[in-house]
């Protein structure tokens, strides 16, 4: 569990865009250049052929961040989303 002042520390780092078109996110077999978590809206997710839905309230490109390896899936999140986003070369400089 992150203590109020990290969790704060995390938040100043978030930048919060609203997307007007579809975005792709992440894709299958590339590293990850931002972390998202989805606050709101649709995305989905295609792995190895197979497709399926992502909820509010969770993140997307985290396992390939913290694992340091390419993304596992390509990750599509819809236009009039609502993310917060975090790019991952200021996540490892901070």
């Amino acid at each position: 569990m992150l203590s109020p002042g990290d969790f704060s520390l995390l938040l100043n780092h978030a930048h919060r865009p609203r997307f007007d078109t579809d975005q792709t996110v992440t894709t299958e077999g590339d590293p990850v250049k931002c972390l998202y978590f989805i606050l709101s809206g649709n995305a989905k997710v295609r792995k190895r052929g197979a497709q399926f839905a992502l909820p509010d309230g969770v993140f997307v490109g985290e396992v390939a961040y913290l694992l340091q390896r390419p993304s596992v899936a390509t990750t599509t999140i819809a236009a009039g989303a609502e993310v917060l986003r975090w790019d991952v070369a200021d996540m490892r400089q901070n």
